[in-house]
């Protein structure tokens, strides 16, 4: 049996970032850990995934509306390459430690919710007390609770829109088959924080669901028309591509927005830390963030 790579995505909350078509090219499977939509749109954004490899998604606490009830299971036991894979949405819950009981012996568990990535390894027999890394305690508890529990709980961390100040992620699942090797995980960042985002959640919601774009203006004051972006989804491709080229092309250079002199490395730190301690700034570092003071 070969080598499996398997994607792992949690909490999209109703938005694809076609910034994780790259990362999960090539995955045989994508397991998705709930919260796919967000009280709605479940469909669409599981859509997006199948294109990318066919794609298994469980309901999360806002997968509440029908088509999510027709589409997502509450949980879902997969057996990839001889070992036994648990996907839930909340690892740490009632349902949780229920489903582990269930199905155990569990050699991996797939979980969300919390936003948070973590790689929590554990023992799986009887009476005895995990072993767990200091990222994620709640999880470890959980196991513990479960008795005969899992073996390896991974939480991808979140692939939609960023809250709670946390960074987006998701992650990819190496499986050999069972008794070649260990299971391994590769965390993936989705974007640089240091990427100036143009559009806020809500534009970025909408030119995913608009499938003609042309009549208004979405970009979200970047300087780029609703006509560069015209002819749907294509069109509005190129045009991001376009002005992420134009912005790489302008911090080559150590101008600020196509503005102002250029700048040399220096300069260019001196700018980063400036923007880093101005809170108007940072705060629009990640998509959701709101300043502190």
């Amino acid at each position: 049996m070969p080598v499996l790579r398997i994607g792992l995505v949690a909490d999209t909350h109703g938005v694809f970032d076609p910034a994780l078509e790259s990362p999960l090219a090539g995955v045989s499977s994508i397991l998705h850990a709930g919260d796919v939509g967000n009280h709605g749109g479940a469909g669409g954004v599981l859509a997006h995934f199948t294109s990318i490899a066919p794609t298994t998604a469980v309901r999360g606490n806002v997968d509440d509306d029908a088509e999510a009830a027709e589409l997502l299971p509450e949980n879902v036991l997969l057996t990839l390459n001889g070992w036994r894979v648990l996907l839930l949405h909340i690892l740490d819950s009632a349902a949780g430690r229920a489903a582990v009981a269930v199905h155990r012996p569990v050699d991996v568990v797939i979980h969300g919710h919390s936003h948070s990535y973590s790689v929590v390894h554990s023992v799986i027999h009887h009476g005895n007390a995990p072993t767990a890394s200091p990222a994620a305690p709640a999880a470890a508890a959980a196991s513990a609770a479960a008795g005969t529990g899992w073996r390896l709980a991974v939480n991808p961390g979140s692939a939609g829109p960023a809250r709670f100040s946390l960074g987006r992620s998701a992650a990819v699942l190496t499986l050999p088959p069972k008794g070649s090797g260990e299971p391994t995980v590769q965390r993936v960042f989705i974007h640089d924080p240091l990427y100036k985002w143009a559009l806020t959640t809500t534009a970025a919601n909408r030119r995913q669901h608009e499938a003609d774009a042309g009549d208004e203006d979405i970009d979200g004051g970047s300087g780029v028309s609703a006509a560069a972006g015209a002819g749907g989804p294509a069109g509005l491709a190129n045009a991001d591509a376009e002005r992420t080229l134009l912005r790489i092309k302008q911090k080559l250079e150590g101008v600020e927005a196509g503005e102002g002199e250029a700048r040399g490395v220096e300069g260019q730190v001196q700018q980063l830390l400036a923007d880093a301690a101005d809170p108007d700034k940072l705060c629009r570092m990640y998509i959701g963030w709101q300043a502190w003071v």
